[in-house]
C-alpha cells in the first residue's frame, strides 16, 4: 500500500511537473506556428519546374555544350563547303584523289561530331534535372529530420525533469540524472545539427538556381512516389542503348575508325595499316563491352527499384499502425491516463515513419528516373 502511494503521490507530481510548462509550451507552440503561417507567407513558393528552369538557365555544363554545339555546326558547314572543290574523277591524279578522301573524311567525322554534340546538349538537361531534384528533395528531407529532432530534444528534456523529479525523492541515484541531462544535451547539438545541414542543403539549390546564399523558399513539391507500369526490363535496355551518351561515343570511336580504314592512302609503311586495322577491331571490342556492362547495371537497378518498392509499401503499413497508436495515445493524454510524454513519443514514432517514407520516395525518384535516363545522375 505504501508503494502504490507512493508511486500515486510520483505520478501527481510528474503529471504536475509536465502541466506546469504545458501551457507555455501551448503558447510557444501556437507562437511558433504563427510565425512559421507568417513566414511561409512571405517566402516564395518553389516548385520543381520553376527551380529546374534557373537552374538550367544558370548551368555552365549547358552553356558549355551550347557552345561546343556551334563550334560543331561551323566545322560541319566548314568541312560540307569544301566538298565542293572536289575534283571530278575522270580528271583525277593521284594528289586529287588523296584530296578528295581527305574532305570526304573530314565531312564524315564533322558530321558525326555534330550530331554527337547535338545529343550531349539533350543529356546535359538530362543532367542538370537530376540535379535539381536531388538538391530540391535534399531540402525536403533535411526539414523532416529537423522536425524529428525537434520532437526529440523535446522528449529529452521531458525524461531529464522526470529525472531530477525522481532524483529528489530518492528514486534513482545522481548518475541516472546525469545520464539523462547528457541525453538532453546531445539530443540539442543533434537538432542545432540538424539545422546546420538544411541550410547547407538551401545554399546548395540556392547555387544551381543563381540565387543569394540564405535565401529561403517554400518548397511545394513533397515527394510522392507511383509505382510505374510493369516493364520487359529487356526491351527497355534496349531502347537505352540507342540513346545512351557513353555508348553513342563508343559507336562513334568505331565509325571513326571505319573512316580511318576506308580512307586509307596506303603511302604509310604496311605495319601503319595494320594498326588501322587493329585500332577498328579495339574499338569494336570496347562497344561490345559497353553494352554488356550497361545492360548489366540497368538489370541490377531495376531489381534494386522493385525491392525498394516493397519496403515503401511496408512503411505505409507501418505508419497505419503508428497512427493508430498516436490516436490511442492522444485519447488516453486527453483523459489523464498518460503524461505528455508518452504523448510525444508516440507523435515522434509517426514523424520518424514519415521521415523514412518521404526519404524512400525521394530514392525512387531518382532511382526511377535514372532507369529511364541512366547518363543523368
Amino acid at each position: 500500500m505504501k508503494h502504490q502511494a507512493a508511486a500515486a503521490v510520483l505520478f501527481l507530481s510528474l503529471s504536475a511537473v509536465f502541466s506546469a510548462p504545458s501551457a507555455a509550451a501551448s503558447n510557444i507552440e501556437d507562437i511558433a506556428q504563427t510565425a512559421n503561417i507568417s513566414d511561409s507567407a512571405q517566402q516564395q513558393e518553389l516548385t520543381l519546374d520553376q527551380a529546374n528552369a534557373w537552374a538550367q538557365a544558370n548551368s555552365y555544363t549547358l552553356k558549355t555544350a551550347a557552345q561546343d554545339l556551334e563550334r560543331k555546326d561551323l566545322e560541319l558547314k566548314k568541312s560540307t563547303n569544301a566538298l565542293g572543290y572536289l575534283q571530278l574523277p575522270s580528271n583525277l591524279e593521284e594528289s586529287d584523289s588523296t584530296a578528295n578522301n581527305a574532305a570526304w573524311r573530314d565531312y564524315t567525322s564533322a558530321n558525326l561530331s555534330y550530331l554527337s554534340a547535338k545529343k550531349q546538349t539533350e543529356f546535359a538537361k538530362d543532367k542538370v534535372y537530376f540535379q535539381t531534384i536531388k538538391a530540391y528533395y535534399a531540402i525536403i528531407t533535411a526539414e523532416n529530420q529537423v522536425n524529428v529532432a525537434q520532437e526529440s530534444a523535446q522528449i529529452a528534456k521531458l525524461e531529464e525533469r522526470i529525472a531530477i523529479a525522481k532524483l529528489s525523492r530518492g528514486l534513482i541515484s545522481e548518475k541516472g540524472k546525469i545520464e539523462s541531462t547528457k541525453a538532453r544535451s546531445d539530443a540539442e547539438r543533434t537538432l542545432e545539427e540538424r539545422k546546420t545541414d538544411l541550410q547547407k542543403a538551401r545554399d546548395e539549390l540556392n547555387t544551381l538556381m543563381n540565387k543569394p546564399k540564405g535565401t529561403v523558399f517554400h518548397l511545394v513539391d513533397y515527394p510522392v512516389y507511383q509505382e510505374p507500369e510493369p516493364m520487359n526490363i529487356e526491351a527497355h535496355i534496349t531502347g537505352l542503348l540507342q540513346n545512351n551518351p557513353t555508348i553513342w561515343q563508343l559507336q562513334d570511336a568505331v565509325k571513326n575508325a571505319k573512316i580511318s580504314l576506308h580512307y586509307y592512302n596506303f603511302q604509310g609503311t604496311s605495319e601503319d595499316y595494320e594498326m588501322v586495322k587493329l585500332d577498328l577491331k579495339n574499338a569494336n571490342e570496347a562497344l561490345t563491352n559497353g553494352k554488356d556492362e550497361f545492360a548489366e547495371s540497368v538489370r541490377s537497378l531495376y531489381t534494386a527499384l522493385q525491392e525498394e518498392q516493397k519496403k515503401y509499401v511496408q512503411l505505409h503499413e507501418d505508419l497505419k499502425i503508428a497512427q493508430a497508436d498516436l490516436e490511442l495515445a492522444q485519447k488516453k493524454w486527453e483523459r489523464g491516463l498518460i503524461v505528455e510524454l508518452e504523448l510525444i513519443k508516440a507523435r515522434l514514432s509517426v514523424d520518424q515513419l514519415k521521415q523514412q517514407i518521404s526519404e524512400l520516395a525521394t530514392r525512387l525518384i531518382q532511382s526511377n528516373y535514372t532507369l529511364n535516363k541512366p547518363w543523368s545522375s
